[in-house]
């Protein structure tokens, strides 16, 4: 069976800019705290501010860099509408436009982990294998996956976890 990501995921990954606000405000009190100290400690010169504006332009470029660089690796709309995460009897599959890989084979599952909320809504399920597993979360219905599991799964160990919420 073929699980889709809900649209609250989708809507949630392919957000645009999300980190802007952080830098922003880091502009913002760079902007103002900058000036003020250099403004309330008179023992520094000239040079000293030039200094500390060598050192500040670069690293807000850096930091500018970071954010375009996150942004552009992010996966676009209509990717994640595509993905599908398939059970079947060889194992656990991520299905991506073409693209569809083996992220866990059926031999190697071992347990299978389900994370609920004190609502007992399904939050995360980790199928685990002796070395490697896989976390999913943000399904369209995760009650499915959890079925499917146990029924492609037998011979794994189901473990319920209630969290606080």
């Amino acid at each position: 069976m073929k699980h889709h990501l809900s649209e609250d995921q989708i809507a949630y990954q392919a957000r645009p800019f999300s980190h802007t606000g952080r830098l922003w405000g880091a502009a913002i009190a760079a902007c103002l705290i900058v000036p003020y100290a250099i403004w309330k400690m008179p023992f520094w010169e000239f040079r000293d501010a030039v200094i500390f504006g060598i050192v500040l332009v670069p690293a807000a470029l850096i930091g500018l860099l970071v954010v375009m660089v996150r942004r552009l690796l992010r996966p676009s709309k209509k990717y994640l509408e595509g993905m599908r995460l398939e059970i079947d009897r060889h194992g656990v599959w991520k299905e991506a436009g073409r693209k569809r890989s083996l992220l866990l084979g059926v031999r190697l599952v071992q347990s299978v982990d389900v994370y609920r909320d004190r609502l007992n809504v399904i939050q995360r399920v980790v199928i685990a294998g002796a070395r490697c597993e896989v976390s999913v979360e943000g399904l369209a219905d995760m009650e499915a996956l959890v079925n499917d599991a146990q029924g492609t799964f037998p011979h794994a160990e189901v473990n319920v976890h209630r969290g606080e919420r």
